[in-house]
């Protein structure tokens, strides 16, 4: 019988608690690599607010003065020039996030996607001409948000830059993107009929977003995306005829001047710009207020806080996982000293019993190094970034333990001192 078999025989349980901790230190690595990229994502999402004023644009437009207002033949116009003007002035970044529900007809998903769900107040399904609606949870983000917030897509793709202009007022279809949860339920080439505004549209699914997406809001330093549909909120060309379809257009522009200013500006600096803009758009029924800086702020330190932790404490549990992994290789030399013994009276060669020792630890973390990814394939659903990462940290680690595998056997074999104890 070969060496390696008996000794594997002799210690068979050592041996499987030598793969369970090898197979755990691995996991715990697989585990790591994918929290890191997500807490990444998330400060670098922070970092674009970090040192920035935030201020909220807000329209003065309410009762009898919105009545006043829009009974001017150019308030459409004026407002659209605003918004634009916002949009494109370079020293300051416009950030449009708009809370709007939106009716889906005969809308696949479950109650978790109802636009009240959360606070216990559902509305009930009504139909228009022939077709169920549902408030759906939505969002309309400009294409500042997804810059800022580096939104990505797990399946399909983003809007492309075309998708955040409205050209076309003949158009009956809009692109739309879901969240992570949506998975299953739609994907990308589907089509769903939606009520925007109360005017109907084919929302043509471009793609499913990646779990755990954010973005920092007016009212919440921090929104998870993945129950939300969203739509681009778009701009208006200067030929699109925005007096037409009155209730579409104008919910759809006055949504678009209530956004958040991030900029390097002071107040009064700030105050200058937003004069120039009014003045040469003749719109100025707005305030500037201090946006939600605060939470924003505590947002960010506590994300960098996050990730600062998240490494402490893989580092500090996979060097625990290590001295374990160690440890139990010390007590399987140990507990096979008296084999050792028997196998060099037989006219075995020091050399081969360390060389089988070592080897059999080597075949145990060569294989719990790879066994990760099966999970990971299976799960994941675009899982090649991970697997390449994961991959190319694997290769580091096993030459590490070579290396650590080598030094400590034989550093052990050293201490036991087999052949002196059999000269007695």
């Amino acid at each position: 019988m070969r060496l390696s078999e008996i000794l594997f025989k002799q210690s068979r349980m050592l041996y499987f608690a030598v793969f369970l901790v090898s197979l755990l230190f691995f996991s715990m690595v697989l585990v790591l690599l994918i929290n890191v990229k997500q807490a990444n994502l998330e400060t670098h999402s922070t970092n674009n607010f970090k040192g920035k004023n935030l201020y909220q644009l807000s329209d003065n437009l309410y009762n009898d003065r919105e009545t006043a207002y829009f009974s001017n033949s150019n308030s459409y116009t004026i407002l659209r020039d605003f918004s634009n003007q916002l949009a494109q002035n370079t020293s300051l970044n416009y950030y449009n996030s708009i809370w709007q529900p939106i009716e889906i007809a005969d809308f696949k998903g479950d109650v978790h996607f109802d636009a009240y769900y959360e606070n216990g107040s559902n509305q009930q399904p009504y139909e228009v001409k022939g077709k169920t609606y549902r408030a759906i949870k939505s969002l309309q983000l400009n294409a500042k948000v997804f810059e800022l917030n580096h939104i990505e897509a797990e399946e399909g793709t983003l809007f492309s830059n075309n998708d955040f202009i409205f050209s076309n007022d003949d158009s009956s279809s809009i692109p739309v993107l879901l969240g992570s949860d949506y998975a299953g339920i739609y994907k990308p080439g589907d089509t769903i009929h939606i009520l925007y505004y109360q005017r109907p549209y084919t929302g043509n699914v471009v793609g499913i977003l990646s779990p755990s997406q954010k973005i920092i809001t007016a009212n919440d330093p921090e929104r998870l995306l993945d129950r939300y549909i969203v739509l681009p909120s778009m701009s208006f060309d200067n030929h699109v005829n925005v007096q037409a379809g009155r209730i579409f257009f104008k919910a759809s522009l006055l949504s678009k001047i209530n956004g958040i200013i991030i900029t390097d500006l002071s107040p009064i600096e700030l105050n200058k710009v937003m004069s120039t803009i009014s003045n040469e758009t003749h719109f100025n029924d707005f305030d500037i207020i201090g946006a939600n800086s605060i939470a924003i702020k505590l947002l960010i330190n506590m994300t960098e806080a996050n990730r600062s932790l998240l490494l402490i404490t893989a580092a500090i549990s996979m060097i625990v996982v290590l001295l374990l992994f160690l440890w139990i290789i010390s007590v399987v030399i140990r507990s096979n000293s008296s084999v050792y013994k028997v196998f060099l009276i037989s006219g075995a060669s020091f050399d081969q019993l360390y060389a089988s020792t070592r080897n059999q630890f080597l075949l145990w973390v060569g294989i719990s190094s790879f066994l990760p990814l099966f999970p990971l394939l299976i799960l994941v659903s675009n899982p090649l970034y991970f697997v390449i990462n994961y991959l190319l940290i694997d290769v580091v680690l096993c030459a590490c333990f070579v290396i650590a595998i080598h030094l400590f056997i034989k550093r052990t074999f050293t201490r036991l001192n087999i052949v002196q104890q059999l000269k007695g």
